[in-house]
């Protein structure tokens, strides 16, 4: 859902519909169906306010990619890549290379291959 720039930003743009009558109640009622033209509109809408997070990454030195998986779909047109820097270990004094120029030319969800140039 937090992919769908249009859908679930708020309680004007929520909506739910029921086209199928699976559920049951226990006396063996189906549900009431809720068709498109009548989709009922959400009563309370909480905002997404957890920030994306860098889950893994696999790096592959044949193809000259990173693959980043994050915790949530990200919006790939606001990827800068100026402050992604490889590292050889953890401190200070490592050996560093910066991905400034990384392009993104593939996303699926929550994952986005980059590409390192050479």
């Amino acid at each position: 859902i937090k992919a769908i720039p249009s859908l679930g930003k708020d309680v004007n743009n929520t909506f739910i519909t029921i086209t199928l009558p699976r559920l049951r109640d226990t006396s063996g009622n189906p549900i009431s169906l809720i068709h498109n033209t009548a989709a009922l509109q959400a009563s309370t809408f909480i905002e997404n306010t957890i920030s994306p997070y860098l889950l893994s990454y696999v790096l592959d030195l044949n193809t000259g990619q990173i693959l980043l998986t994050f915790s949530e779909s990200v919006d790939v047109a606001s990827m800068n890549f100026t402050g992604f820097i490889l590292a050889n270990q953890q401190s200070t004094t490592a050996v560093m290379y910066a991905l400034s120029n990384a392009t993104t030319p593939t996303v699926s969800g929550n994952e986005i291959i980059v590409i390192i140039p050479t």
